[in-house]
């Protein structure tokens, strides 16, 4: 098989996307191990999505397609404990998981992220960045934060994970996003995801200002934000 490699595993309740940043503290025994190994021989991880279980402890099981994680800066802590920026590089898919004690591991395979047909991509670009822009605008009233500035004069294939990773929706469908080989397919369903986001998040604010509410409580906003 082409193009496979060994990783070391970290299963997450987040999605990464190539070329994202992933803000990392690292406290738990196994992951403090895996880290240190990573940093010693300048290795990459592997960031999964956990499908069912959890992030703390045993037994979490993860979807089969992540990124690869380069870990760009580090803050050692006491005891151990790390924070660490995390930059995402390749898209892989677990082909065999061969190790769960003390960290999983698994073989992977990349995975070939292409652009697709190019006809009108220019119109469909256009389209998510001006709901990408609203998206970005809607978040900052609802969540009373400073806009978010980007540079959004990006190729699709990158402008695709930058949308991706900053959407507000729920995982899964950030999984999908990230399973999607095509670019070109990835922004069709992120334009579709914006159209719809931005119609419901409207309608929050709308209902504030009628009825004079506070804000979403936070874990109403906060499944809608990613943390990416």
């Amino acid at each position: 098989m082409e193009n496979v490699a060994e990783i070391p595993l970290f299963p997450l309740g987040t999605v990464l996307f190539p070329n994202q940043l992933l803000p990392l503290h690292v406290f738990e025994e196994r992951y403090k191990l895996m880290i240190a190994e990573c940093l010693r021989d300048d290795l990459p991880f592997g960031v999964v999505l956990i499908k069912q279980g959890r992030e703390v402890g045993y037994g979490a099981v993860p979807f089969a397609i992540g990124t690869t994680a380069r870990i760009a800066e580090v803050q050692r802590l006491d005891q151990g404990r790390m924070n660490l920026r995390c930059i995402g590089q390749r898209p892989f898919r677990m082909v065999e998981t061969l190790q769960e004690r003390p960290y999983m591991r698994c073989r992977i395979q990349y995975l070939d992220h292409r652009l697709g047909a190019e006809e009108e991509m220019g119109a469909l670009v256009d389209s998510v960045k001006e709901r990408f822009e609203q998206h970005l605008d809607i978040l900052s009233r609802l969540s009373d934060r400073e806009r978010v500035k980007l540079d959004l004069d990006l190729d699709p294939q990158a402008l695709s994970y930058v949308v991706g990773s900053i959407l507000a929706v729920q995982m899964p469908e950030k999984q999908a996003l990230l399973e999607e080989p095509l670019a070109r397919e990835r922004l069709q369903r992120e334009a579709a995801l914006l159209a719809r986001e931005n119609s419901t998040l409207q309608t929050f604010i709308y209902l504030r200002a009628q009825q004079k509410q506070d804000p979403p409580g936070p874990g109403d906003l906060q499944r809608r934000i990613s943390s990416n």
